[in-house]
């Protein structure tokens, strides 16, 4: 994994706004799901988005960026640990932790579709001041 053309050595170096938009196209950090559900791309605008992905696995990554206007992070991220689908291959939850809370340990939470087709806790605005960039994988 690169940043600014240099080798990273820890993936604590990245921060969110590295992974998404022209620096992702830039560094190649994560590697999105495309939205039509062909192959990969840097390019976080044609990214899936979609809770019932057929993307989502255990290490698969959500991106978080900044909505417009807001100031004081630079996006945040989520790691994917467990999926359940039902028998039609659907998701039904997601499990995933986070970290770099203001220096808090790891957190884990679970989106469900018991809040309808978003997920409760919604993952498209579970955090305030920012909007779901979407689904991919770390760059080896």
């Amino acid at each position: 994994v690169t940043k600014n053309g240099s080798h990273l050595s820890n993936l604590q170096d990245i921060q969110a706004a590295d992974t998404f938009g022209t620096n992702n196209q830039n560094n190649k950090i994560i590697n999105y799901y495309n939205a039509d559900g062909r192959e990969q791309t840097y390019d976080s605008s044609k990214a899936d988005r979609l809770f019932n992905s057929k993307n989502i696995e255990v290490g698969t990554v959500g991106v978080y960026a900044p909505t417009p206007g807001s100031s004081g992070f630079t996006g945040h991220m989520i790691t994917v640990t467990r999926v359940t689908r039902d028998i039609h291959g659907d998701v039904m939850s997601i499990q995933y932790i986070e970290g770099h809370m203001s220096g808090e340990d790891q957190q884990i939470h679970v989106f469900t579709t018991s809040g309808g087709a978003y997920g409760v806790g919604s993952l498209y605005n579970r955090y305030s001041d920012t909007y779901f960039v979407g689904w991919g994988e770390y760059e080896p």
